[in-house]
């Protein structure tokens, strides 16, 4: 990081310090992978922070064996991959809900492939926070699926996006409050 320094600041010690101050506290986050502002931290930084295992079931599943899998991993979805691992659909705690209300009980013995969301919306590792966050709202969606090149590399939920965006403003506010109190 190269700063231009007119010669009127050069003069003031005291501003100067405050400059190297700055520059270095933001060096400093910078290397943390600190990024400012909503929507710099990509996909793959989560990815990397939360890891990339994604559960997946079967189209010919019955929604009682996705039911016990959602229960005994603690998610909320469920990635629907046909026999070559391609992603063909999604299920949801949510599609179970409605099911049930459509269906009763019988939704237990139903096929995931006649409960499950087929228009899969995606995103990649190289989106950033702030889209992510714009289609998940838009889309009224609580889980994406990450696909990198055509192939399933994790899946992002709300509780995800929610607790890193946090972190990012935690972030920001300890850079904040560094630069405030002169630490570098």
């Amino acid at each position: 990081m190269v700063a231009i320094v007119p010669a009127c600041v050069r003069s003031e010690p005291r501003l100067w310090i405050q400059i190297e101050r700055r520059i270095s506290v933001l060096r400093k986050y910078s290397a943390m992978g600190f990024s400012t502002g909503c929507g710099a931290m990509l996909i793959r930084q989560i990815l990397s922070a939360k890891g990339r295992e994604v559960f997946a079931t079967r189209p010919e599943a019955t929604i009682a064996e996705v039911v016990g899998l959602l229960k005994a991993k603690g998610i909320g979805a469920v990635v629907v991959t046909d026999d070559g691992g391609r992603l063909s659909g999604i299920i949801s705690e949510r599609d179970i809900a409605r099911g049930l209300a459509d269906h009763g009980a019988e939704l237990m013995e139903m096929r995931v492939s006649q409960l499950m969301s087929v228009e899969v919306v995606t995103c990649t590792p190289q989106d950033g926070l702030e889209k992510l966050m714009q289609t998940m709202t838009d889309g009224r969606f609580r889980h994406l699926p990450v696909l990198e090149d055509g192939t399933l590399a994790g899946i992002i939920s709300i509780g995800d996006v929610v607790k890193h965006r946090l972190k990012e403003l935690e972030d920001e506010s300890h850079m904040l409050q560094d630069y405030i109190h002169g630490a570098g």
